[in-house]
């Protein structure tokens, strides 16, 4: 009896599986560490997300340590170019287990002008901002209109943003979310397709 029991109790061990559990965390450069979490169901894998910004002038690098959907796995590489040498550059890898532990995410290196063009500008003004042409490259086939309203503390700021964009940036849903004590709400997303250079 005690046979038969142990096996249906490994049976059922095996049905249920052992909840995913991954490292939770976001810093500045290309690496944090954080705390094991236990993913909710349907979180079947770890994402890491680097992050390559140089909105303020300088080239920042930020990664997030997150449970998630392996839907996210097949994301290619989110551009944005809002000219005069702004951009961000967004990648995910996605892992399991002990793997997390040796994975590096690279950001891809910027790519090719493909003779399209988007007006581009970056404003902290409710505003908008004043646009400038710039010149699209490789996949960005569209142009980025969006409105952010960023808090962080005290803090409170209107973000325009204007240029060239990834077809997967233009499919981001407005609405809320919350990281590192920063809440952001994105308040307006629309594309039109790039302008073919004259």
């Amino acid at each position: 009896m005690q046979t038969v029991l142990g096996s249906f109790l490994f049976f059922v061990l095996l049905r249920t599986g052992t909840s995913l559990e991954c490292e939770v965390c976001d810093s500045m450069g290309t690496n944090c560490t954080g705390p094991m979490k236990t993913c909710e169901a349907g979180q079947d894998t770890c994402a890491i997300i680097l992050t390559e910004n140089s909105l303020a002038g300088e080239s920042i690098q930020t990664v997030m340590k997150q449970c998630d959907y392996s839907s996210v796995c097949s994301s290619p590489t989110t551009y944005m170019n809002m000219g005069q040498g702004r951009h961000v550059r967004t990648s995910i890898t996605c892992c399991v287990g002990d793997a997390c532990k040796t994975t590096s995410p690279q950001i891809p290196p910027a790519m090719t002008p493909n003779s399209k063009r988007c007006p581009a500008c970056y404003s902290f003004s409710v505003s908008g901002c004043d646009t400038v042409t710039t010149e699209c490259a490789g996949e960005e086939n569209y142009c980025l209109d969006m409105v952010q309203k960023i808090t962080y503390g005290k803090f409170v700021l209107t973000v325009n943003m204007k240029g060239c964009a990834t077809e997967n940036v233009c499919e981001t849903n407005e609405g809320e979310a919350v990281s590192g004590g920063i809440h952001t709400n994105i308040m307006k997303v629309s594309c039109t397709p790039a302008l073919l250079a004259a």
